[in-house]
């Protein structure tokens, strides 16, 4: 949908349509699709023997609970597989396995893209990530790597030549203070040291227009998360920013397309 600025508002399911299925799960992302999501939004990390897998915590027990609690870099895909990823979100999930970023990219429909929040800071993630992209040929136009380690994001920059890498950056608000944790040219000003690609930020506070304007006159992208509620989402997307992150696609975009 075009914003304000005439510019596309992506619609990006965080870890898949994760208000109903299983989150960072084939079936959430395909449920993504099916509520016209435009991105999806996924959590990766590196197996032990370098897998790329998609999940959030660097642990096991909240998405896989009463089972074994492995550490997802010290245990081998195939140690993950024994895990159910669905049972813990609804019944009709039960027996859903921890997926490969190759099987994620093969359900993607064509004109769709993919946000891939890297994890951990580690080269070897994006080598690793960079490889697959490159055997499936899939489209770099129709990913965004986006990581709050600012390393990982300078190894998107240098390995993955005209990446989209943005930083991930959670804006807390001290309504003590009566201020927010950094100003915005300050961000803006990490944004020009790091020469990434722009920003993804929590948009569950203000962001002005002024804001976003500044970042569009530099040819930054503007990413928002995570926007559940409805009359937040048509604010953004007044606002013009380039994506905004929910749990709720299918409900988002019925607000957005209502307008």
């Amino acid at each position: 949908m075009l914003n304000k600025f005439g510019g596309e508002t992506y619609i990006i399911a965080h870890r898949g349509a994760s208000h109903e299925a299983p989150e960072n799960t084939i079936p959430s992302f395909e449920l993504a699709f099916k509520e016209n999501a435009d991105f999806i939004e996924g959590d990766f990390r590196l197996t032990k023997d370098g897998k790329v897998v998609c999940i959030h915590d660097a642990l096991t027990k909240r998405t896989a609970p009463g089972q074994k609690n492995f550490r997802v870099s010290k245990r081998t895909y195939d140690e993950l597989l024994e895990l159910d990823f669905g049972l813990w979100k609804r019944e009709k999930y039960t027996g859903i396995k921890i997926p490969t970023l190759e099987e994620i990219l093969k359900i993607i429909p064509r004109g769709k893209g993919i946000v891939i929040e890297l994890k951990e800071k580690n080269i070897e993630l994006v080598r690793a990530i960079k490889s697959i992209i490159e055997e499936l040929n899939f489209p770099l136009e129709k990913i965004f790597f986006i990581s709050f380690h600012t390393e990982a994001i300078l190894n998107v920059i240098k390995e993955i030549k005209n990446a989209k890498a943005l930083w991930l950056y959670d804006w807390r608000y001290s309504f003590r203070k009566k201020k927010s944790s950094k100003t915005e040219q300050k961000i803006i000003s990490k944004i020009k040291a790091l020469g990434c690609g722009g920003i993804d930020i929590n948009a569950t506070q203000n962001l002005s227009f002024s804001f976003v304007e500044k970042l569009r006159a530099d040819g930054f992208a503007l990413l928002t998360y995570t926007i559940d509620d409805l009359d937040l989402a048509l604010k953004l997307f007044d606002l013009g920013v380039d994506g905004i992150t929910t749990n709720y696609p299918g409900k988002i975009r019925k607000a957005l397309a209502e307008k």
